[in-house]
Formats: C-alpha cells, structure tokens, sequence
C-alpha cells in the first residue's frame, strides 16, 4: 500500500527587512564593569586630607552626584516603561466593501492586507515618521525558523 500524495502547498511569501532601528546598546567592557561596581567614594582617596571637614565635603559631593545620577536613571527608566506600555499606537480604517479596501491597499502598493505596518503606508504615502525616541529590545533570531521565511 503506497501513501497517498499531498497536494502541492503554496511557498510562503518572504517577509520584508526588519525596520531599521537606532543604535544597539554598547556592552560593557571588563574596566566599564570595574568601574561600575567600585565604591564612589573610592575616588576622593587620593584627595583626602586627613580633614574631617574637608574629606566630608568631598564625600558629600560624590554622594550628591551619584543621587543625581540614580534620579536621572529612574526618570530614564519611567520614559521607558510610559512608552512600552503606550497603547495608542494604532488606527483603523473602515470600507463599505473589500473592493474599496483593496483599492485604498492596491493604490499606494502595501503589500499586507489586514495587519498594515504603519511605517510601510506611511512611506508609501510619502510621510516621513518621527524617530522612534527608544529603540526595541531585540531578541536572538532563531536560524531555522529565519530560514522559513
């Protein structure tokens, strides 16, 4: 008894690039690392004078930066969270029939149908986006599944 033959099933298209995205994050080198987990107050060391007055001052100025710094970080750090959580970035379009959608799609050549990308339409209308102010976090691709596409 031989198997039956499937039906020959249609290629799946290509998918385009990926968006183009700001700079990735620098990693850090291995004095970065160093560097980030000293003490703070390790830097005055050399500057110390055996003062207390003046040894404090110089350890209350690196205390100051560094709570300076921590508050930056933290309002970085909401930016971040306030624009991955913002949900207002889509719209929609509405026809009377799928001809007319098809004619709207068909008119400025966007190749999806349903799920449009918006920086596709609006470069296929001519309209140059603002830059997206935080790039992605990307993930590792896998090979294989990047070879079915």
């Amino acid at each position: 008894m031989t198997n039956p033959k499937l039906p020959g099933l249609p290629a799946l298209p290509k998918l385009g690039a990926p968006p183009a995205l700001g700079a990735l994050p620098k990693l850090m080198t291995l004095a970065e690392q160093a560097k980030a987990n000293e003490n703070p107050l390790d830097r005055n060391a050399a500057n110390y004078l055996n003062d207390a007055e003046h040894d404090s001052a110089l350890d209350a100025a690196v205390i100051g930066d560094e709570f300076a710094a921590m508050r930056e970080a933290r309002k970085k750090q909401a930016e971040a969270v306030e624009l991955s959580n913002d949900s207002e970035f889509w719209c929609a379009f509405y026809f009377q029939t799928r001809e007319q959608k098809e004619t709207f799609i068909n008119h400025f050549g966007i190749k999806q149908d349903k799920y449009v990308d918006g920086q596709a339409a609006a470069a296929a209308m001519g309209i140059t986006l603002p830059a997206r102010p935080a790039p992605y976090k990307l993930g590792k691709v896998d090979k294989k599944l990047a070879d079915l596409t």
